[in-house]
């Protein structure tokens, strides 16, 4: 899709020519109400091409410009595709896949939602159905029959969905503006978990219903894009997320017209994809509604998980008593059972992310389930230290060995985590909570995991060049980019949730925050929405009502304000943080989430390991500046016994968190390619 801005404003488009790739195809362009000159150049070979503008009145030459078109296979920024891959296409009723890129025909079918709830197939020919639900567009009802186009785009299965019946036209880029069913509006929905990779997976971010009790964005005219690859449990890679979601969506505007804007939708993993394409692939999605947890980001998520499996193996081998309460003031998270279940097993990593995301055969062997072992590996050729060292590693960084590298002395990917000189613990010691003896023995045990994910007693040594290109490449948003996106976080609260907690814990919308205030003076572009689940679709109804309204009015802002600025100026006046009690909506009165309120008391945040060892709100330090041990900082809790012993654990020094990280910087480039 092309879009020429002709100057001066007196131009037109019978002044100028447009040659591309050598052909003529200025017919293609239609003038757009603001004076530009818009329209779909399609037959360009694969490879580079120039567009060039000329001036009819004499042939010369105004503009050139040099574009690359891509095969729909891929890759165009995530780096080369991995070798070892497993095609699933069967699962979404396509034909078995041909190729190393899982190709597979392309097929339309069409889904009718009953006046019972549920999904059913809708007939290509005859009678219609006699229970055929109703949706609302635009105030008018119309039947809700979806259309639904299933393919492949860079080796993900995609799928596009809207309001259509079989006969009816169906809008394309010339007619999208004047079709009744699909109100121009669209949205990319995210899957949530975070898991190996290396194959195309079986589900996607959502269709049918949307999202499920949450949000029917199709009932209400929207039309919806997702992907395999766009779910955080079929594989954990952003970069790779965020280039299907582009394809994808090109696909959707060359094929059916351009949306006036683009949602984001997704909860848990789906947050953090949304959060990071935001940071570091913007234009893709103009505004994100992240839920269950509001996650930023993958790596110091896993990070805390990676802690809470070294913390629970300690509790399981300790022979000190330790009580829940003191457990819980360790880990931070509302109860120590939420860290624990974030661990899961601690030899199988069974429910557990962080023992998934760092052993390089457990994320291969896990279904979409996220937690459900299976029996045989979706993909072929995984890693095996004796039997098949070369194998797929379905490890975090060996998803990412396109941006972290490798490491010459293994070969494997670069790995960025570290817990050097991390104190766990270190808040309840110095609350008095626990005691010294707790303090040290789990200082001294707390331990490890190796390159291939196995329990060692020595701590783990983040690669300082993965460290670097963790913030450099935007693997950890410092809040700048994100600071001109419209976000609207609707969280369910579930710190508390069944007497044993949840990982999707609620201090992660504030950490977002934390790092937004740090960058640019302030987080007025976040709206931080929270209830209990029985709330969850009144709040969600809400949220993208009022996001709706953000969005049209930014795209009506025709000002020559930083983006930042109309971002601000034009959310709704009445959206502001707020929470749901018993159905009630109640305004959040204190930006910060613990000033006394009615919300901060019916919903505090709590914490998780990094931040209870000292780390500031923002958690953004992989590997922290070490500073000697001073016996000062512990007050009395310490015997000069004790703090003998506490040296020799920690003999490079301990985490000194009023300085930046070890190569911690500001993300230094957007739309990188690798």
């Amino acid at each position: 899709m092309l879009r020429l801005k002709l100057t001066p404003a007196s131009a037109t488009s019978g002044d100028v020519s447009v040659v591309a790739g050598g052909t003529e195809v200025s017919s293609s362009l239609k003038p757009t109400s603001d004076g530009a000159l818009l329209g779909l150049v399609e037959g360009l070979p694969e490879g580079a091409s120039t567009i060039e503008v000329k001036r009819k009145a004499d042939n010369s030459s105004l503009a050139k410009l040099t574009v690359v078109n891509h095969s729909l296979n891929g890759p165009i920024f995530a780096g080369p595709h991995s070798a070892v891959f497993g095609c699933e296409t069967t699962a979404w009723g396509l034909d078995a896949a041909t190729g190393p890129d899982c190709v597979a025909p392309t097929k339309v079918a069409y889904k009718y939602r009953s006046n019972d709830g549920t999904f059913k197939a809708y007939p290509i020919s005859g009678p219609a159905p006699s229970d055929v639900a109703t949706a609302t567009v635009n105030g008018k009802p119309v039947d809700y029959v979806m259309r639904v186009e299933t393919g492949v785009i860079d080796r993900a299965v995609y799928q596009i969905a809207f309001l259509n019946k079989p006969g009816q036209p169906v809008p394309t880029p010339a007619t999208a503006a004047s079709y009744g069913q699909w109100n121009q509006r669209l949205v990319y929905t995210f899957g949530g978990g975070c898991g190996g990779g290396f194959h195309q997976g079986a589900s996607n971010g959502g269709i049918d219903g949307s999202t499920g009790a949450s949000f029917d964005f199709i009932a209400k005219g929207y039309a919806i894009a997702t992907a395999s690859a766009n779910v955080g449990a079929n594989q954990c890679n952003d970069v790779r997320s965020a280039e299907v979601a582009s394809m994808v969506k090109e696909h959707f505007i060359e094929t059916y017209g351009v949306p006036l804007f683009t949602m984001g939708w997704g909860g848990s993993g789906g947050a953090m994809q949304q959060h990071l394409i935001a940071t570091n692939y913007p234009g893709i999605l103009d505004g994100i509604m992240p839920s269950a947890g509001g996650y930023r980001d993958v790596i110091t998520e896993v990070n805390s998980t990676i802690d809470c499996s070294s913390i629970k193996k300690y509790f399981a081998s300790t022979g000190l008593a330790w009580t829940d309460d003191q457990k819980q003031s360790v880990v931070g998270w509302a109860k120590a059972s939420a860290c624990d279940a974030a661990a899961g097993d601690v030899n199988t990593g069974i429910g557990g992310l962080g023992r998934i995301m760092i052993n390089p055969t457990l994320g291969c062997n896990y279904s979409i389930g996220a937690g459900t072992a299976i029996g045989t590996p979706v993909v072929p050729s995984v890693f095996d230290p004796l039997n098949n060292p070369t194998g797929a590693r379905c490890t975090y960084q060996d998803q990412f060995v396109n941006v972290f590298g490798k490491d010459p002395a293994t070969g494997f990917a670069r790995r960025p985590f570290d817990n050097v000189g991390v104190q766990y613990g270190l808040q309840a010691l110095k609350d008095g909570k626990i005691s010294a003896d707790q303090f040290i023995d789990l200082n001294q045990r707390a331990g490890g995991y190796d390159v291939n994910g196995n329990s060692v007693s020595e701590r783990m040594v983040g690669d300082p060049t993965a460290v670097g290109i963790a913030y450099t490449t935007g693997r950890i948003p410092d809040g700048v980019q994100l600071g001109s996106t419209p976000i609207i976080s609707v969280h369910s609260y579930g710190d508390l949730a069944g007497g044993f907690g949840s990982m999707h814990d609620f201090v992660q919308n504030y950490i977002s925050r934390a790092r937004m205030i740090r960058a640019n003076g302030n987080a007025n572009n976040q709206i931080i929405l929270v209830m209990n689940g029985g709330d969850f679709a009144t709040a969600a109804s809400f949220a993208v009502e009022q996001m709706d309204k953000w969005l049209t009015a930014l795209r009506a802002d025709s000002s020559t304000k930083a983006p930042a600025s109309k971002v601000r100026t034009n959310k709704p006046a009445d959206l502001t943080d707020a929470c749901w009690i018993a159905g009630s909506k109640v305004i959040q009165t204190s930006e910060d989430g613990i000033s006394p309120s009615t919300c901060t008391s019916a919903f505090p945040y709590h914490s998780d390991p990094r931040l209870a060892a000292g780390m500031p709100l923002t958690n953004d330090i992989l590997k922290c500046a070490l500073k000697p041990l001073d016996a000062a900082d512990y007050g009395n809790a310490l015997t000069p016994a004790q703090f003998t012993t506490l040296q020799s654990i920690f003999p490079q020094g301990v985490c000194d968190f009023t300085r930046p990280g070890q190569g911690q910087a500001k993300v230094t480039t957007t739309w990188a390619r690798y």
